[in-house]
């Protein structure tokens, strides 16, 4: 479509600034929508980034609660690996104190049934089935 000079004065100066008016509000609206749907990916992205790093802390829980870069725990410790596992039936907690053995699988730690002191020191042995606890031996150290 061409428009010749009488076409131009015809139109006036109003018509330009009219074109010239729908171009700018074209622009930037397009402009606008370009950063709106920038705006809901990244807002996308950052939620799936949350639910793979929530997902990630659930399985932190499942595979290895044990510290195990020490050589050994104190009763405290112990004795929070029995009440974080008690809801687990899983994986079996067994604790051996002078020769005497208990075992806890789905059931907290309770001090009137076996006393476990908590400066006490214990040397531990974790078993893995398929790469998750299945026992964890605690042994008092002499």
């Amino acid at each position: 479509m061409i428009f010749s000079k009488k076409d131009f004065r015809e139109w006036g100066i109003t018509g330009m600034k009219e074109v010239i008016a729908t171009l700018i509000i074209s622009v930037v609206t397009l402009g606008l929508l370009m950063i709106g749907i920038n705006l809901w990916r990244g807002n996308i992205d950052i939620i799936r980034l949350s639910a793979e790093q929530t997902h990630e802390m659930e399985k932190v829980g499942e595979v290895d609660f044990i510290p195990l870069q020490k050589d050994s725990l104190h009763g405290s410790e112990v004795i929070s690996i029995i009440r974080y596992f008690s809801k687990d039936s899983n994986v079996q907690i067994n604790v051996l104190i002078d020769g005497n053995e208990r075992s806890f699988r789905l059931e907290t730690y309770d001090s009137s049934a076996y006393n476990i002191p908590f400066e006490m020191k214990f040397e531990k042995e974790i078993l893995y089935e398929n790469n998750k606890i299945v026992e964890v031996n605690f042994s008092e150290l002499k």
